[in-house]
C-alpha cells in the first residue's frame, strides 16, 4: 500500500480548496479495458500473453487476433511435449474502474482452430466477499468442437462489494492427452454494465485506535518491554543512520527502503565500531541480552533485539539473518508510525524453515517476478524458497542433460539468470532450492526414450534400470550446481499413481527382491531403494535432501528409509502414505508443503481451487505444527503435539499447470493476503495482540511491501461504511485525548478539522467507488497525531554551508569566533541528527550558527608590522626626545601593545592601532644639540672680566644671561640656539682688553646675572665645533622621519 504524503500541516490548506472540487471521478467515466480487439501492440500490464502471440493470420473485429497454442507437430517424438506444453496457452485482459454490487456482461469471440479443449470466462477474484474475503467468483464456458466460424461466447458475473477490476480470459483445459493441446484463437473482448445490485452495504474493516505500544507487524513480535514513557522519534527530513561493517547492507536496505515508502526524505549513514557510538537508527553486530527458549536451536540466527530509548534505536543480534529480520520489523513500525515507545523487542522463531514454494515447473516464471517475491519475503522473514523445475510439462532450465526436455515455447532460465537470482536471494538470507521430481511427473522422459517406460506404460520410469537411475542422478547434480544449492528436493511423489502397471510393479518388486536379497522385498521397497541410492549420491556432495511422502509406505521394513532424508509433507496419509506424526516419532526430520494451504491456480467453475486457501481460515486455523492429512482443510490435518524439534517448518505452495491461466499480475493480487497470514503463522509469534482478521487485513495492507513500487497492484477496497466506522472509532478517541502540549493540540485540532470536511464532504474523498485512500490517511494521521514536526530545514541548509568552511579558512580568522563557529556547528549536528529536539531547540541552533557564520569575515589582523614598530621604540632612549612629544606617545604605545596581545584583534583593529602609532613615533622630536652653545657658555663665564673694559664686559654678561635661558630651554628650537651662540661668540668677540695702566676689580661676566637664569655646566668651545653639532642635528631630524617611513612600507 502506497505511503500516506497528507501531512496534517497540510491539511488546512487543503480543506480551503476543496470548495471547487469538481468531485471525484467515477469508475463509469473511465475506459474500462483499453485494446479490447488487440489492435494495438501488447502492453503486459493490460494483456496478458502465455504461449500466445499477437497474430494478423484471423481477426474478428479489425486485423488483429490473439492465437493460441500450437499446432500438433509432424514430427513423433516431439509430440509428447506439445501434448504437456508447447499445445497449451492462454490470454488474460484486465477490465478496470468496475463498480462494485454490479453485473456486467463479457463477450469474447473464438475461433477453435484445432478443436482443442479450451475454455473463455470471466473472474473476479473476491467476487464471492460476502461468503469469505477474497473468495472468487467466475463464469467459464468450455468448447471441444472445430470452428468453421467466428463463435461468441457471454459471460455474467456480478462483482463483490470490494470489487473495482476483474479479468476476462481464455485458456486449454488439462486432459491429460492430446484433446487438451491445440490451437484457438481469442478476439474482441466487451463489457457491458447490466445492473447496480442493491446489497446491504456492510464494514470489512476494523480498528482499534490503540497506539499505546510497540505497532504490530508481520509476522508479530515476540515480546516487548515498553520502558518508561519516553519515545523515539523518527526524523523525516534527513535521517541518521548508524551501522558497522558488518550491518553495512542491511543498513543500507532499510535506509533505502524507507525512502521509497516515503517514510523520510533523505538520511546519512554513519560507520561505528559499536552501538554506543552510534546516532539514530542503529544496526550492529551483538549478542542478544535475552534468554532464547529451549526449542530455539538452529533458528536462533533469525532471533534479534531493538533497544528503543529517546536518542537512537539500536537493532542487534550476533548473526546476519537477525540484524535483517529486526530491520524489517523496523521498516513495518515506521510504516505505521513516526515516533516509537521506548522499550526492547525481543524476537525469534522455533522454524527452520519459512517460505514459499513456487511449481515452476509446469509454467514459467520471470525472474523479475520471482525476485520480487523474494524481497516481499524478507519483508516477512521467510527464508526459503523452493522452485520445482521439472514436471511432465519439460524442465525449466537450461539442462544439458535434459536439453530436449527445456521449455523453448513457453520460457526457460539461463545459467546467468539463475545465478542473477540465487545472489538476490542470498541478499536477503534466502535459500533456493531446486526441486527436480522424478522418478514420477516424467511423462515426457517415458514417452521421449524407447525402453525407458515400466511394462504396459507410457508414463511411468523404470527406475529398476541402471541408465535410467544415472540418468535422474545426474539430471539431481545439474540442477544442484546449476543453483549453487545447499539443498536440493529430489521429488519422489505420485509415480505409483501415474501410468502404474501390474507388469511395472512386477519389475520393480523383482529389482528390489534382488538388491535386497529379500523374496519379501516389494516395489514400495523398490522407491526407497531409489531415494536412498539418489539421496546417499547428494549427501555425499554435502547437499541436504528433501523427498515427498506420499508415495513411502513405511520406514522400516526390508528397505529403511534413509534417515539422512528429510521427509516432505504435502498429503500426510495420502494413498495410504506415511503421516507427520509418525515420521517424526521415528526420528526422521520432517517439514511441510501442506495441500490445506495449496493455492492452485487452476480456474475450473466451482472447485473452489484459487481460492484456496481463504486468507480468514489461514488466520484462524493454520498453525506452524499443522501438518496436513489426505484433505485439503486445516480440520482434518493433525497438528503435532510431541517430537516438535524434529519439524523444521512449512513452505506455501503455489500449484500450476501449463495453460498459464493465472498470470503474475493476478497470482500477485491472489498471492499477497494468503501470503501474509501464512507469515505471521509460521514465525509463530506468542505477543501478537488478540486481533480480528478483519483488523489483521487492515494491517497486511497498511504495512504493503518494503517498497512502495513493488506489488502497486495488491490493494484494499474500503466502502462508506468503512469509513464511516474508522471515523467514530477516531472521534472517540480523540475525545478521550489531552494535552498540555500546543503542537499536538494543533495536531488534534486539525485531524478534527479534517475528519469534519470528510463527513461534510464525503463524495470528495471517493476514489474508484472507494474510501481507502482517505481512511488510510485518517489512521496514520490519527496514529501521528501526538509527533510534532519540527522543521530542520533551515538548520539543514546552514550545517551544509558550515561544512564547507575549511580548516584553511579557519586558520585566517580569529580564534574567538573559530572556537563559537566549531562549538555552534557540532550543537547543529547533534540536534539535527536527534529525534527528540524541539522547534525551539532547532531554531536557537540555527540562530547560534548562523550568527557565528556572519562573524567568518573577522580575520586575524597582521601583527608584523606592529610588532616591528613596537621593538623599535623600545630601543629609543627617552631622554633624548622632547619630553611633550615622548609622553604623547607613551599611550599609544600602550593601546598598541594590548592590540598585539589580544588574539582576537581584527585586521582594522590592528592597522588602526599600527598607524596610531606610527603617527605617535613620527611625532617625537629630538631634544636640540646644545653641546657647542653649553661650550660657549663655559668659555665665556671662564673669561676674567679684569681684562676687559667694563662696557664690553657689561655687554657679555648681558648677553650670556639670555643666552643661559636658551640653554635652559628644552623647547629651544635650533635657530633660537643658533642665534644665541652667534650672540655669545659675537659678544665674546666684542670684548676690549684693559691697557696695563687700567687695571679693574676681577670679575666673571655671571657677576650680574639675572636672578631668573639658572646657571649650568658649560663647556668652552669653538665655532667649529658649533657647526658640526647643528648639522648632525639637522640630519637626524631629517633622516628618522625617512626611516620610520620605510618601515611602515616593508
Amino acid at each position: 500500500m502506497k505511503k500516506k504524503k497528507r501531512l496534517l500541516p497540510i491539511v488546512m490548506a487543503s480543506l480551503m480548496a476543496m470548495s471547487i472540487n469538481v468531485g471525484p471521478l467515477k469508475a463509469a467515466d473511465a475506459p474500462l479495458i483499453t485494446n479490447p480487439s488487440f489492435e494495438h501492440e501488447i502492453d503486459k500490464n493490460e494483456v496478458q500473453l502465455y504461449k500466445a502471440v499477437r497474430t494478423d493470420e484471423k481477426a474478428f473485429d479489425g486485423k488483429y487476433s490473439i492465437k493460441v497454442g500450437n499446432p500438433k507437430p509432424e514430427n513423433p517424438s516431439e509430440v509428447p511435449i506439445w501434448r504437456y506444453n508447447y499445445g497449451k496457452g492462454s490470454v488474460n485482459v484486465i477490465f478496470h474502474n468496475v463498480e462494485p454490487n454490479t453485473t456486467y456482461k463479457i463477450t469474447t469471440h473464438y475461433w477453435n482452430e484445432s478443436g482443442v479443449k479450451m475454455s473463455t470466462g470471466v473472474l473476479d477474484i473476491e467476487g464471492k466477499h460476502t461468503t469469505s474475503p477474497w473468495q472468487l467468483a467466475s463464469n467459464i464456458q468450455t468448447n471441444q468442437k472445430v470452428s468453421t466460424e467466428w463463435q461468441t461466447n457471454e459471460h455474467t458475473i456480478t462483482t463483490g462489494p470490494r470489487t473495482n477490476e476483474i479479468y476476462g480470459f481464455a485458456y486449454m483445459e488439462w486432459t491429460g492427452n492430446d484433446l487438451g493441446s491445440g490451437v484457438f484463437y481469442i478476439d474482441d473482448f466487451k463489457i457491458e454494465k447490466v445492473e447496480n445490485k442493491t446489497v446491504e452495504e456492510k464494514a470489512s474493516i476494523n480498528y482499534d485506535a490503540d497506539f499505546s505500544e510497540f505497532p504490530e507487524t508481520v509476522p508479530a513480535v515476540q515480546n516487548f518491554e515498553k520502558n518508561g514513557n519516553e519515545i523515539y522519534k523518527l526524523n523525516t527530513a534527513k535521517q541518521v543512520f548508524s551501522t558497522d561493517e558488518f550491518s553495512k547492507a542491511k543498513t543500507q536496505y532499510l535506509a533505502d527502503s524507507m525512502v521509497k515508502k516515503g517514510l523520510i526524505k533523505d538520511y546519512t549513514i554513519k560507520t561505528v565500531t559499536d552501538a554506543s557510538q552510534g546516532e539514530g537508527i542503529v544496526l550492529v553486530k551483538q549478542p542478544i541480552t535475552f534468554e532464547l527458549p529451549a526449542a530455539v536451536t538452529t533458528s536462533k540466527i533469525d532471533a534479534y533485539q531493538i533497544d528503543i530509548d529517546q536518542d537512537k534505536t539500536v537493532i542487534h543480534s550476533d548473526y546476519i539473518q537477525g540484524i535483517q529480520n529486526g530491520a524489517m520489523t523496523i521498516l513495518q513500525a515506521f510504516a505505521q508510525r513516526k515516533s516509537l515507545p521506548a522499550g526492547s523487542v525481543q524476537d525469534y522463531s522455533d522454524q527452520v524453515v519459512r517460505g514459499l514454494q513456487v511449481d515452476s515447473g509446469r509454467r514459467y516464471y520471470s525472474i523479475q517476478w520471482l525476485k520480487d517475491q523474494i524481497e516481499q519475503m524478507a519483508y516477512y522473514k521467510q527464508n526459503i524458497l523452493q522452485l520445482r523445475l521439472k514436471d511432465n510439462e519439460g524442465i525449466r532450465y537450461d539442462s544439458k542433460i535434459a536439453a530436449d526436455f527445456v521449455d523453448r515455447k513457453g520460457g526457460f532460465w539461463t545459467q546467468e539468470e539463475v545465478d542473477e537470482l540465487v545472489s538476490y536471494a542470498a541478499k536477503f538470507n534466502i535459500e533456493v532450492i531446486p526441486e527436480i521430481d522424478f522418478p514420477g511427473h516424467a511423462e515426457q522422459e517415458a514417452n521421449f526414450h524407447s525402453g525407458w517406460c515400466i511394462p504396459g506404460s507410457t508414463k511411468a520410469l523404470d527406475f529398476s534400470k541402471q541408465e535410467v537411475r544415472e540418468y535422474m542422478i545426474s539430471v539431481y547434480k545439474e540442477a544442484a550446481d546449476f543453483f549453487h544449492a545447499k539443498t536440493i528436493h529430489i521429488g519422489g511423489d505420485e509415480y505409483f499413481q501415474s501410468g502404474y502397471t501390474t507388469a511395472g510393479k512386477t519389475v520393480l518388486q523383482e529389482w528390489a527382491r534382488q538388491v535386497t536379497g529379500n523374496e519379501a522385498a516389494t516395489d514400495h521397497d523398490a522407491i526407497k531403494l531409489f531415494f536412498n541410492e539418489a539421496g546417499d549420491e547428494l549427501i555425499k556432495q554435502n547437499l541436504k535432501v528433501l523427498v515427498w511422502n506420499d508415495n513411502i509406505f513405511d520406514l522400516g521394513g526390508i528397505v529403511p528409509l534413509d534417515s539422512r532424508l528429510i521427509v516432505d509433507f504435502w498429503a500426510g496419509g495420502m494413498y495410504g502414505s506415511i503421516k507427520a506424526s509418525t515420521t517424526a516419532n521415528a526420528g526422521y526430520t520432517i517439514m511441510s508443503s501442506s495441500s490445506s494451504n495449496y493455492h492452485d491456480l487452476w480456474p475450473q467453475q466451482g472447485q473452489s481451487k484459487l481460492d484456496r486457501p481463504l486468507p480468514k481460515r489461514t488466520y484462524e486455523e493454520f498453525t506452524r505444527y499443522h501438518y496436513s492429512k489426505s484433505s485439503y482443510h486445516y480440520g482434518n490435518d493433525e497438528v503435532l503435539t510431541e517430537n516438535l524439534d524434529k519439524s523444521l517448518g512449512q513452505v506455501f505452495p503455489i500449484w500450476d499447470d501449463a495453460h498459464g491461466y493465472v498470470p503474475e499480475y493476478i497470482l500477485t493480487r491472489t498471492l499477497f493476503p494468503r501470503y501474509a497470514g501464512f507469515a505471521l503463522k509460521t514465525w509463530g509469534a506468542e505477543y501478537q495482540k488478540e486481533m480480528d482478521y478483519e483488523s489483521f487485513e487492515r494491517l497486511m495492507y497498511t504495512l504493503g511491501s518494503p517498497r512502495d513500487d513493488l506489488f502497486t497492484q495488491s490493494k484494499i477496497n474500503y466502502n462508506k461504511t468503512d469509513l464511516d466506522l474508522v471515523i467514530n472509532k477516531i472521534e472517540t478517541a480523540l475525545a478521550d485525548k489531552t494535552t498540555t502540549n500546543t503542537a499536538v493540540q494543533e495536531n488534534i485540532d486539525n485531524l478534527n478539522a479534517m475528519i469534519s470536511d470528510v463527513k461534510a464532504n464525503t463524495a470528495n474523498y471517493q476514489k474508484d467507488s472507494f474510501y481507502t485512500d482517505i481512511i488510510n490517511d485518517l489512521i496514520y494521521n490519527y496514529e501521528n497525531v501526538e509527533y510534532v514536526v519540527v522543521k530542520k530545514n533551515l538548520l539543514n541548509i546552514a550545517i551544509e554551508e558550515a561544512l564547507k568552511v575549511t580548516e584553511a579558512e579557519l586558520n585566517t580568522i580569529v580564534p574567538a569566533v573559530v572556537t563559537e563557529f566549531k562549538a555552534a556547528l557540532a550543537e547543529a549536528q547533534q540536534i539535527n541528527g536527534t529525534s527528540l529536539a524541539t522547534q525551539e531547540e532547532v531554531n536557537a541552533s540555527f540562530d547560534r550558527l548562523s550568527d557565528v557564520m556572519q562573524k567568518l569575515s573577522f580575520k586575524k589582523g597582521d601583527k608584523t608590522d606592529l610588532e616591528n614598530l613596537i621593538k623599535k621604540i623600545a630601543k629609543l632612549n627617552a631622554e633624548d626626545y622632547l619630553t611633550s612629544t615622548w609622553n604623547a606617545m607613551l599611550p599609544v604605545l600602550d593601546e598598541a601593545k594590548v592590540v598585539v596581545n589580544n588574539q582576537n584583534a581584527l585586521e582594522p583593529e590592528v592597522q588602526e592601532a599600527h598607524d596610531k602609532l606610527v603617527r605617535a613615533f613620527l611625532q617625537l622630536r629630538l631634544k636640540p644639540n646644545k653641546d657647542a652653545l653649553n661650550e660657549l657658555i663655559n668659555k665665556a663665564e671662564s673669561l676674567n672680566s679684569a681684562e676687559y673694559t667694563s662696557e664690553s664686559w657689561a655687554a657679555l654678561a648681558n648677553i650670556l644671561i639670555d643666552v643661559k635661558a636658551v640653554a635652559a630651554n628644552e623647547v629651544a628650537t635650533v635657530t633660537e640656539i643658533e642665534t644665541a651662540y652667534d650672540n655669545l661668540q659675537n659678544a665674546i668677540n666684542n670684548l676690549v682688553k684693559v691697557t696695563p695702566a687700567e687695571p679693574t676689580t676681577p670679575n666673571t661676566p655671571d657677576a650680574n646675572k639675572k636672578d631668573d637664569v639658572k646657571q649650568g655646566n658649560v663647556k668652552t668651545g669653538d665655532n667649529t665645533n658649533i657647526a658640526l653639532y647643528t648639522s648632525l642635528f639637522i640630519m637626524g631630524a631629517l633622516v628618522l622621519p625617512l626611516v620610520l617611513k620605510k618601515k611602515r612600507h616593508n
